[in-house]
């Protein structure tokens, strides 16, 4: 998702900070994105991808019955999705 994301809106470039920052960190206290490009990540590379990724998943099923557990963000993007 991250070199997707990159090839679109350009390399992001990480501090210092970031390289010497835990994963698990809590106190993150780096120079963060812009609020703009984290919302363009959200929609468009957390949501569409993993919805485009699923819906294409209950398309070329062969099963006659499909369970579906996924949170409710994704549920109007999954209709519009499966009604094309």
């Amino acid at each position: 998702m991250i070199s997707l994301f990159e090839q679109k809106y350009g390399v992001i470039k990480l501090a210092k900070c970031d390289y010497n920052t835990e994963l698990s960190s809590f106190k993150y206290k780096c120079p963060k994105v812009k609020k703009e490009l984290t919302e363009k990540f959200k929609s468009e590379f957390i949501l569409n991808l993993r919805n485009e990724k699923l819906v294409n998943e209950i398309k070329t099923s062969s099963d006659s019955k499909i369970l579906v557990v996924y949170g409710a963000g994704h549920l109007k993007g999954i209709k519009e999705l499966i009604k094309k």
